[in-house]
């Protein structure tokens, strides 16, 4: 390249303020262009119109032309990854760094494949613990049968552990969500426990996880601890769509304040002031 080419790149790639939604944006000088470019056909420019479907086709082509490349390359290491992770079980050997897992490399679609799972250690280690809470959720609906005198032949009742249980599963990345055949013997195996055992098992899992739950503690019923759930899910949104602005966060936040104390009964949750800034944080980081 040189300095001409250059310089051209360069003024290409220097940004300019738009508003969009009513809030500045910064884009690049040329996608200024193809905008301005766009308007200008929207408008009844032929000229225009030509040179947007010429230049959108020629796109489409390259992009096409990338997903391919990216599928054959994906087929391949998923491919391989299967091959190693099947060696490795044959010897007895851990498989926790053979990244992204097989399942997890979803091949096809517009971009040529799609990575549902973690692809590091770190993102691996995040999954797992999500997957070990899963579990600890069904163990925890069978103590709070066990605590509420649920007959055997009814075990499990569909109390609030177990349906945060299922969701949780349904949220697990495809290599660590638990089959029905799986969960079903999952579920054989803690029936086998005793409440004391069970006692155990829930108080030092969670405390594994860095959780606080007070050992023995019962979950709620089912009813409000979905209006829970659909209050921080509300949160959440409140949060994402505020994109930084303050004064959008502080009325989310009250917003789901005021749900607390409307919906929920008093003393279903330690406090409902630190269980919103609990709700907030998650939003946060979601």
């Amino acid at each position: 390249m040189n300095d001409f080419d250059d310089m051209v790149y360069r003024a290409g790639q220097a940004t300019v303020q738009v508003r969009s939604d009513g809030r500045p944006r910064d884009i690049t000088v040329v996608e200024a262009i193809v905008r301005k470019q766009h308007e200008a056909g929207l408008k009844g420019s032929v000229v225009a119109q030509k040179d947007a479907l010429q230049s959108f086709y020629r796109a489409s082509e390259h992009k096409a032309a990338e997903a391919s490349l990216r599928l054959e390359r994906w087929a391949k290491i998923k491919q391989s990854h299967a091959a190693c992770i099947a060696e490795a079980k044959a010897k007895g050997e851990p498989i926790d760094d053979i990244l992204p897992h097989p399942a997890d490399i979803v091949l096809g679609g517009p971009e040529g494949v799609r990575i549902v799972g973690p692809v590091d250690l770190a993102d691996a280690q995040t999954c797992r613990k999500q997957a070990r809470l899963r579990d600890l959720l069904y163990m925890q609906q069978l103590l709070d049968d066990a605590l509420n005198g649920i007959a055997a032949a009814d075990l499990p009742s569909r109390g609030t552990a177990l349906v945060l249980g299922v969701w949780l599963n349904d949220q697990l990345p495809p290599s660590l969500q638990d089959a029905e055949h799986a969960t079903l013997m999952r579920w054989r195996s803690y029936t086998a426990m005793t409440k004391r055992e069970l006692l155990k098992a829930c108080h030092r899992g969670y405390q594994s996880l860095g959780l606080e739950v007070r050992r023995g503690r019962s979950f709620p019923a089912l009813t409000p601890a979905m209006t829970y759930v659909d209050i921080a899910m509300g949160l959440a949104a409140g949060i994402v769509a505020a994109n930084g602005d303050r004064a959008d966060e502080a009325e989310a936040i009250g917003q789901a304040q005021a749900r607390l104390t409307r919906e929920l009964p008093r003393g279903l949750w330690p406090s409902q002031d630190h269980a919103t800034v609990g709700i907030s944080h998650q939003g946060m980081a979601q």
